[in-house]
């Protein structure tokens, strides 16, 4: 499919967009892709990535996914410094706009909140790739698209920031045959993130084929066992033993095996067990009300810093030896980028415990400094 490009009279930007995807990954380490539920948890920023990745292995390209489903440009907005700028990226790979449509957002409002946005990358001088807005099945939701995405084209010309635009391939698609829309109208099918993929591959200056792979992500502990099913707590109190070290299999856990829930689960969840999801409660289409405990054991020769990284819908607790680390609090993605801290592991066995009642990823990986 051809890259075609949003051109807006106000969209001066020719000489650069040709010049532009060249180098739009030049120095380029750490990508994050940023919007709404057509990007929380889908593949298609993986499958763009990773075939830049094996395009040029020597680019050890990063990916974070920053997607949180229902958000519009004003949430983006007050979540950027915590799920964007503390990861330090050097693009970000900007995509929302639906959700505004449905809460009826003005234009005035919708246009300072991205300004805000790409002023504030900007200052910070980080690269953007701005996409239009992928159509919906309701005529009266796509004729509003257009009116925002004509100001998402203005204010990219203002900004000089290229934009892809999604619409238009998602347009020529579906007068070619392909669906590329669920059953609610909205949200993708498979074909709908293949296209999502190659109009930001093609933007980046990559080259098709897509490669519709997920790599597992780093710092993924071996060894997860899940406790029986209990009901489901917004606020849940661990039994005492299960705070301390005890045999798993004693307690009637049972080994974790990924390979069974990817059999079992929904087509677009399979990627999330590619990437090192725990789903504790088996198959997330048959849980009713349920949740259940997930434990884990690490052993290290000495002390040391590491970075955990953790992420999956509410309600999800973590304790480390005993000791709580993280609490989800109010919404959030179904990816593993949620929150980064750091932890200290003792010397020996340590000894990790996960209240969850969907899935998690939780990832330790080497502190910085």
């Amino acid at each position: 499919m051809k890259m075609v490009w949003v051109l807006c009279p106000l969209l001066l930007m020719v000489p650069m967009l040709c010049a532009g995807t060249s180098h739009m990954l030049q120095h380029v380490q750490r990508i994050v892709f940023f919007g709404d539920s057509l990007t929380d948890g889908a593949d298609w920023p993986d499958w763009a990535v990773n075939t830049l990745r094996a395009e040029t292995p020597a680019r050890h390209l990063e990916l974070y996914n920053a997607g949180v489903g229902g958000n519009t440009y004003h949430d983006l907005r007050v979540r950027l410094a915590t799920d964007v700028l503390a990861l330090h990226p050097d693009l970000v790979v900007l995509h929302s706009g639906t959700n505004d449509i449905f809460q009826k957002v003005t234009d005035a409002a919708y246009r300072a909140d991205l300004e805000a946005i790409l002023h504030t990358l900007r200052d910070r001088h980080i690269r953007v790739l701005l996409l239009t807005t992928p159509p919906v099945k309701d005529p009266v939701v796509c004729a509003r698209q257009h009116e925002l995405n004509a100001i998402v084209c203005e204010v990219a010309a203002h900004f000089k920031c290229p934009v892809a635009d999604a619409h238009d391939a998602f347009d020529k698609a579906i007068a070619a045959g392909v669906e590329p829309l669920g059953p609610d109208g909205v949200h993708h099918t498979a074909a709908g993130w293949r296209l999502m993929g190659q109009t930001v591959l093609l933007a980046l200056g990559g080259k098709l084929p897509l490669q519709e792979t997920v790599a597992p992500n780093p710092g993924q502990l071996p060894g997860w066992f899940v406790s029986p099913t209990v009901k489901r707590e917004e606020h849940p109190t661990p039994p005492a033993a299960y705070l301390t070290a005890f045999d798993p299999r004693a307690a009637g856990w049972a080994p974790y095996h990924a390979a069974d829930i990817r059999k079992t689960c929904v087509w677009w969840r399979v990627g999330s067990v590619d990437r090192g999801a725990i789903y504790p409660v088996g198959d997330l289409q048959t849980m009713h009300d349920t949740a259940a405990y997930a434990g884990s054991t690490l052993t290290v020769p000495h002390a040391c810093r590491m970075t955990m990284r953790v992420g999956g819908p509410n309600p999800l607790l973590v304790w480390l030896n005993g000791k709580q680390v993280w609490c989800g609090a109010g919404w959030h993605g179904w990816h593993a980028d949620t929150d980064r801290f750091t932890v200290t592991l003792q010397p020996g066995e340590n000894h990790l415990l996960v209240y969850c009642a969907s899935l998690f990823y939780l990832e330790l990986t080497k502190a910085d400094g």
